[in-house]
């Protein structure tokens, strides 16, 4: 099934002018989540029901003519077996005890006969017992007139000599609203827009809250008289439908039921409440049919207000559309308010229809039935006309009792309306705005009652869930609520692993039952379901196990969310200490078996991590219990270890969970640990860990608000308002705040006393956010930290403004931070701090107030000064739990295929099963597709111009055979102006397109591997990205550099992520620079952001950030620092970092890769080789030895090898490099300006570029170069080699560029623009070769990049 990838940018729910979680990647195929509807607001039920019966038995009324043989029986009882007045009797106690089967609680009154002062009494009494609820009116004339085209109906007078008119609008001042109103007479239409005409200038009624009306017939319409049905027809139907219906389907199916006397449907054996029964099987089916008409006709909202908000008016209008249809039949069209589409010939009666046949046919052929009268001494069959047997069965018909259940055949009606749901799922179901919704829908609802038939109906109604929220909010309105809630009291294991999945679709969606499932004490079920497959007893896969204790714990983190309740019952379950214990089983002594350690992430994996955490972060929001039970178990520290799990998503969750710890009450020792933890992961290359951490902080700085404030003025920070960091992304913007001469005068705050070394791990605290605040790269990160300062600030300015009024001195405190302790990205921060005064002239607190005066209450995190101006600033609030939980609702499988990737990843590109006509299928076809064009594209075109390959040289071939091993080395040296072999074809490449870019220079330029796109960087932040086709610039975005920081690389990820280095060490990655089909999108959007190198700074001299991506998802980043790091671009985490050994920057880096070797490569992407600033070439072997330490490059242990610690091996299988073993070439003596392998001619050899003009090819496993090329005498300040063609292409700051193929022969010398006046081409800065065409790009100190072309 398609994967539905949530929107990842500003949670909807979070609060307005709140900075979002670092955006992520979302797909415009993403739906929107349909409003919530299924709940009504109120419930509503009849408590009062009056039976109205104008029966006037042996006297008709003067406007009806009824034939000889007409109809007679009222209620199923024969009015002449009797007297008048015990006949009228029995009927009116016969249709209380009908209305009695589907409103038991209600209180009845019969009204015989009535007067008009006689029915006012009983309705007014019944409208007081009633209330605010509903009451029922049932009326019955057919012993007086037709209702008048004046409203009114008829009565009588107390003597019974005349028919009293009563106007409806009388009627309805009586019964007042809500109420529905049953008329059973003819000419009943008439009276229809009385009803919802207003009363006493009222507006008209339309509300079905307010009134119900349904009526036998339509204006004009006579009762029908057929002598085999009852007169009061239209009351059957609505009070027994189901032998009313038997016998109109025998009367209309006079062939097939020829063998049916019509009184034979009583000897049906069986109970209506017994589904295993013929009669209880018939009334069931009849429940789903008439449920599923009305759910494929209605409006959704009036479908719920009939058929789900009251028991008794659902049971009318399910039995109202069989009346509908048989009335139809006889020449009447029932009337209703609402008005109801017709429903009479909707194709599922013809499956009732179907079902009745089934069944009688098998009685019949079972000898039960037959086509014999019954005789009139037969026992009354209560069950069938729902009537207890204490009843008195004077004259009632004639009808058999129970008699087994000899040949009872089930119907096969739920087994196909299942197979038919799931033919839906399989083919029908297409998109939501295209199809209707299955019409089966309701009959799933009805099939959950059947233990034969229930699993199968949970596992279909499963799959329908996750189709998306439409989809739940479909299940929720036909009324699958009260049935899955009741169904988790089930103990069957097949039952519970489904529930469990359909409650996780479920609170997902609508976060409102958790008072359902706490009401009904189903925490313990979800806190065992949460080590569900972690022991023997249940039989499961690993993965599918895991799966469902994700799930799990997503619902329990719904139920207790902002719930004090469901946070109530989870502690007295110990859910937090059964999450805790999970969380510990995760981590094992690094030292374990690769194989344990996989065993244990299958069955912990990290998305089930993720949500325990989340679980845990809502059990103890401001839930003091748990709160403390967490610290006295040191359950606490379980929550610190995650702050360094593998997976990115994790540790924002255990930042999450380790924010609402610090939300409680002041614990001085435990917060500062806290907040200790969390300036680590600011630390953290995760955009969405920093924020988390960050606003954490930001909790821990509103319980102790007062004490930043004075290390605030202490520490003299420049007023944060003035840095007017991601000011787009708040409401509100922040301005500064007029200058308080109180400042440097600030000497008292209420006399409270600050321990010294409190207050330094306090102003660490604080120098933390600041650093973040100045410096992270990405804008929501710094805009979090920017409001926290800011809110301390705001808070400063107000107490200063106290100090002025109460100027009482205090002594100062030392601020001083251990600056050495801070994380390397803010060791430059901290650098810049300056305090108020030396460290020695602070002078210690000699106060004796305690720490706890610095907390405050700042649990709505906002402050507002009455006395002051006017000002009122929030502290950041995490949405993190919105966020993951909107992302839950569009996953339609919890899996953990993806689980330590970042969110800005494509989560589909390994998927096997996408929908290849959704955006995402084709998406991932397509690029597909276009990587099988550019294998074969490169392919073609390296052996198109496989002669340019060198005719000497030494190096490894593809078999390591060359006579001995070694080829001769090349020791010549080839001034690059003569041809060497003749045989070379010439190569001239004449300028194809000139871009104007609109720049002072370009400093690098990239093409995509397949796509019709390069892109330009200029000496800047500004990105252009061309349509090199059409020479249109389509997209301009800057890259959001600090200070005075400028871009120095560039590169791809996974062709679809645009990385950039800057020289402060900070890396960028951008997505949807270009849509599939080579289109540049609008939206580009900052995917992530962090430090690669964090102790370099901006505006040094030297290379920057250089960066490599391997195709394993590693990013190696080098230049200006001391150390190689090599960071997991998946994980969102530093994997290794080992020294450079070199006072001087790295300049380039390489990795000995070649994707076209395949595995049987020589080369690995654990061979890095880094060029240097004084000529310098290292090479860096990563991979492990047999013994636990590095091995030799290619395996060989020939080279010029430094010494090292090794590897050091580290939770999840990653490597922590203490320090490699290194090789060196020093033969260059100027600056690197590029290296790369090549593997032409079949040998593998590196080949480096310096800024002299000079270019040497080497073989690792020899300590000298094996030749060197001359390549020009002015300086080299560009340098590229081609992927696929053995060509080199060289630029310098002389205004030329030549290319060259790898024996020295030069092709080209372009030193001007083509044209009739050509200009001199600008000194070259940058040089780009298109991997997979004979296409070069070269950027110079002007604006313009030319572009040439064969």
């Amino acid at each position: 099934m398609t994967s539905r990838r949530p929107p990842a940018l500003l949670p909807p729910h979070l609060p307005a002018g709140l900075p979002s979680p670092p955006p992520l990647v979302s797909s415009p195929s993403t739906p929107s989540s349909p409003p919530i509807t299924w709940r009504l607001k109120e419930r509503m039920k009849t408590v009062s029901v009056v039976l109205v019966l104008c029966l006037n038995i042996g006297t008709s009324p003067p406007d009806v003519s009824k034939p000889p043989n007409s109809s007679y029986l009222e209620c199923w009882f024969d009015p002449s077996s009797t007297s008048r007045s015990k006949a009228r009797e029995a009927i009116g106690q016969v249709l209380e005890l009908q209305y009695l089967k589907w409103q038991q609680r209600a209180k009845y009154k019969q009204s015989l006969d009535p007067t008009v002062e006689e029915v006012r009494s009983t309705c007014t009494t019944m409208r007081r017992y009633a209330k605010s609820d509903r009451l029922l009116f049932h009326y019955n004339g057919h012993g007086v007139p037709r209702p008048t085209s004046n409203g009114e109906v008829w009565v009588f007078n107390k003597n019974y000599t005349q028919y009293i008119p009563l106007s409806v609008y009388e009627l309805r001042s009586w019964i007042q609203t809500p109420s529905i109103v049953v008329l059973d007479c003819s000419n009943a239409g008439v009276l229809i827009p009385f009803f919802k005409g207003g009363v006493n200038g009222e507006a008209p009624i339309e509300d079905v809250k307010k009134v119900i009306v349904l009526g036998a017939t339509s204006e004009g319409e006579i009762l029908p008289t057929n002598p085999a049905f009852p007169a009061d027809l239209f009351t059957s139907c609505l009070t027994t439908p189901i032998p009313i219906a038997l016998r109109w389907f025998i009367s209309q199916n006079p062939l097939s039921m020829q063998n049916v006397h019509p009184t034979a449907v009583d000897r049906i054996p069986g109970k209506l409440t017994d589904r295993k029964t013929p009669l209880g099987e018939l009334n069931w089916i009849f429940t789903a049919i008439t449920d599923t008409i009305a759910w494929n006709t209605l409006p959704s909202l009036l479908f719920q207000r009939l058929f789900r908000q009251d028991l008794l008016v659902a049971s009318l209008f399910r039995n109202f559309l069989l009346a509908d249809r048989i009335l139809r039949s006889q020449g009447c069209t029932p009337c209703s308010v609402p008005k109801l589409p017709s429903t009479w010939n909707h194709g599922l009666w013809r499956s009732w229809d179907l079902a009745v046949e089934t069944c009688l046919n098998g009685l019949i052929r079972s000898g039960v039935l037959s086509n014999v009268e019954q005789p009139s001494s037969t026992p009354y069959a209560s069950d069938m006309y729902s009537i207890p047997p204490s009843v008195p069965q004077v004259g009632l018909a004639p009808v058999v009792g129970n008699l087994g259940q000899r040949g009872f055949i089930t119907a096969p009606f739920f087994a196909e309306q299942l197979t038919a749901f799931e033919v839906w799922l399989e083919f029908g179901r297409g998109q939501r705005g295209e199809i209707k919704a299955p019409e089966q829908l309701p009959v799933v609802l009805q099939v959950l009652l059947s233990q034969a038939h229930r699993v199968r109906a949970l596992v279909l109604l499963r799959k329908f869930l996750d189709l998306g929220p439409w989809s739940v909010n479909l299940a929720l309105s036909v009324g699958i609520f009260p049935y899955v809630l009741k169904l988790l009291q089930s103990p069957a294991p097949e039952l519970r692993q489904v529930l469990v999945a359909i409650w996780a679709k479920i609170v997902a969606f609508d976060g409102s039952v958790q008072a359902d499932l706490v009401k009904d004490d189903a925490i313990g079920c979800f806190v065992h379901h949460l080590n569900w497959g972690l022991n023997s007893s249940v039989s499961s896969d690993v993965a599918s196990a895991a799966s469902q204790r994700v799930m799990a714990a997503f619902v329990l983190a719904a139920i207790i969310h902002n719930y004090i309740p469901g946070q109530t019952a989870t502690h007295k379950a110990s859910a937090h200490a059964a999450c805790v214990n999970l969380l510990s089983s995760a981590e094992l002594d690094p030292g374990a078996p690769q194989e344990v350690r996989e065993a244990i992430e299958k069955r912990v994996p990290p998305r089930f991590r993720l949500w325990l955490l989340i679980c845990l972060a809502e059990m103890v929001s401001n839930f003091e219990p748990t709160q403390k039970d967490m610290y006295k178990q040191d359950y606490h520290l379980r929550l610190y270890a995650r702050l360094s799990d593998s997976c990115s998503a994790v540790r924002a969750a255990a930042a999450y969970a380790v924010g609402k710890l610090l939300g409680g009450k002041p614990m001085q020792q435990f917060d500062i640990i806290s907040a200790r933890a969390l300036v680590g992961a600011c630390d953290d290359a995760s955009p969405i860990v920093r924020y988390e951490a960050t606003v954490a902080i930001g909790v821990c700085v509103g319980k102790y608000l007062n004490t930043f404030a004075v290390i605030s003025n202490q520490m003299n920070p420049p007023s944060s308002v003035d840095v007017d960091v991601g000011a787009d992304l708040i409401d509100e913007e922040l301005t500064p705040a007029p200058t308080n001469p109180a400042r440097e005068n600030l000497s008292s705050l209420n006399n409270m006393q600050i321990d010294p070394e409190v207050a330094e791990e306090f102003a660490f605290i604080f120098t933390t956010l600041r650093g973040i605040q100045e410096l992270d790269p990405h804008p929501n990160v710094s805009s979090a930290a920017n409001q926290i300062v800011t809110v301390v600030n705001k808070r400063l300015e107000y107490l200063q403004h106290l100090e002025h009024t109460n100027t009482q001195p205090v002594p100062y405190m030392n601020p001083t931070p251990e600056f050495s302790t801070l994380p390397p990205q803010l060791h430059k921060m901290a650098s810049m701090q300056t305090l108020n005064s030396p460290v020695g002239a602070l002078q210690p607190p000699t106060l004796s107030k305690t720490m706890s005066a610095g907390f405050i209450d700042n649990s709505d995190q906002t402050f507002i000064d009455n006395s002051f101006p006017p000002t009122s600033q929030k502290l950041p609030v995490s949405g993190f739990y919105e966020w993951k939980k909107a992302s839950y609702a569009y996953e339609e499988e919890p899996t953990d295929n993806d689980n330590c990737r970042a969110e800005w990843l494509s989560a589909n590109d390994d998927a096997e099963d996408l929908d290849p006509l959704s955006r995402e299928g084709a998406l991932k076809t397509y690029r597909k597709r276009k990587n099988e064009q550019k294998n074969i594209l490169a392919k073609s075109l390296a052996s198109k111009y496989a002669h340019l390959a060198p005719k000497a040289g030494g190096g490894l071939n593809k078999n390591n055979e060359n006579g001995g091993g070694l080829s001769p080395p090349f020791d010549g040296v080839d001034d690059g102006t003569s041809s060497k072999d003749g045989s070379k074809s010439v190569i001239k490449m004449d300028q194809s397109a000139v871009l104007d870019n609109e720049s002072d220079m370009t400093s690098n330029l990239l093409f995509h591997p397949y796509e019709n796109v390069l892109v330009v960087a200029d000496d800047f932040d500004g990105i252009s990205v061309w349509n090199f086709e059409a020479g249109k610039k389509e997209k301009f975005f800057s890259n959001q550099n600090k200070d005075e920081s400028r871009m120095t690389s560039i590169d791809w990820l996974n062709d679809r992520i645009l990385v950039t280095g800057c020289d402060d060490g900070s890396v960028r990655l951008w997505d949807n620079v270009i849509d599939f089909g080579g289109a540049v999108k609008d939206g580009v959007k900052l995917a992530s952001s962090f430090f690669a190198a964090p102790d370099m700074n901006a505006g040094q001299r030297g290379s920057g950030l250089v960066m490599e991506y391997q195709m394993n998802k590693s990013l190696v980043c080098a230049g200006n620092s001391s150390s190689v790091r090599v960071w997991d671009v998946a994980a969102e985490q530093l994997s290794g970092q080992f020294s450079t050994g070199s006072d001087v920057c790295v300049t380039c880096l390489t990795t000995a890769y070649d994707e076209r070797l395949g595995e049987g490569g020589a080369f690995g992407q654990d061979v890095i080789v880094g060029g240097f600033g004084d000529g310098e070439l290292k090479v860096w072997d990563l991979r492990e030895r047999a013994g636990g330490g590095t091995g030799g490059v290619l395996g060989i242990g020939g080279g010029q090898w430094g010494g090292g610690k090794g590897v050091e091996r580290v939770g999840g299988g990653r490597r922590q490099y203490d320090d490699v073993e290194q090789m060196s070439f020093t033969e260059h003596a100027s600056w690197i300006v590029n290296t790369k392998f090549t593997s032409f001619g079949g040998r593998f050899e590196l080949l480096s570029g310096s800024i002299n003009g000079e270019a040497k090819f080497w073989d690792l496993r020899l300590p000298r170069s094996l030749r060197n090329l001359d390549i020009q005498r002015s300086p080299m300040t560009a340098f590229a080699v081609h992927n696929n063609i053995p060509l080199i292409a060289s630029g310098a700051h002389a205004q030329f560029l030549k290319i060259l193929d790898l024996d020295g022969d030069t092709k080209n010398v372009i030193r001007y623009h083509e044209g009739f006046l050509g200009q001199r081409i600008g000194a070259v800065s940058c040089l780009a070769w298109h991997p997979n065409r004979l296409l070069l790009a070269a950027g110079a100190t002007d604006p313009f990049i030319s572009l040439y072309s064969q």
